[in-house]
């Protein structure tokens, strides 16, 4: 949805006008740095919640689809520091759910559609403990679809906190590089010439005459 010029919507603070300019820049600036880089990034990161909600998602939704097309890892410092501001712009409300009447049911059906995308409306059923039909009317509503997106968002976030925690730890407990003179010590061995053993004749049985 296109924003009215010199309107500002519920929760940002920039006007229209600065904040095409803070999205531009901001988008700019992505590209052009080196996906390690985005975390001391403190300009984006504190004028980012100040920006239109939408913007705020479209900002957020480019770091991910960059990192994923560069094959870069996302560091622990740039989960924690987009960490609150995915939380933020992921927020549902749920007023629009009020004429849900099992709203477990609900959230259980959400949440293995979003881990199981391929889902038949029977396997959505039976894992939200209701019925097709019913699986048949959630699936169409709007709030249904948020709640997946929503849930989809934070998996893939675990997925990228558990890679970051997982390359922290092996960076600190990662061993040291060898020595010139152990370097050298290998190469010889290398080239060293094997001990060739000569080989045992074999015995030839006799038979008695």
């Amino acid at each position: 949805m296109t924003t009215r010029k010199g309107t500002v919507p519920k929760g940002a603070t920039l006007s229209s006008e600065q904040n095409q300019w803070f999205e531009a820049l901001a988008l700019r600036e992505i590209e052009r740095l080196a996906t390690r880089s985005w975390g001391d990034m403190d300009a984006l990161w504190r004028q980012l919640p100040l920006a239109h909600p939408s913007t705020q998602r479209r900002i957020l939704a480019r770091c991910f689809e960059l990192a994923s097309k560069r094959g870069d890892d996302i560091s622990a410092k740039l989960v924690k520091r987009i960490a609150p501001h995915v939380v933020r712009a992921l927020a549902v409300s749920r007023i629009a759910r009020a004429t849900v009447r099992d709203e477990e049911a609900f959230r259980k059906a959400t949440f293995h559609f979003a881990h199981n995308p391929k889902a038949s409306f029977r396997q959505l059923a039976k894992a939200a403990g209701a019925k097709v039909g019913t699986i048949r009317q959630w699936i169409k509503r709007p709030e249904f679809q948020a709640d997946v997106k929503d849930e989809q968002y934070r998996k893939e976030l675990a997925r990228l906190r558990r890679h970051a925690a997982l390359h922290t730890k092996l960076d600190t407990f990662a061993p040291t590089s060898p020595t010139q003179a152990e370097l050298e010590d290998w190469r010889s061995a290398r080239r060293a010439p094997k001990t060739v053993r000569p080989k045992k004749k074999r015995r030839t049985a006799v038979s008695p005459s």
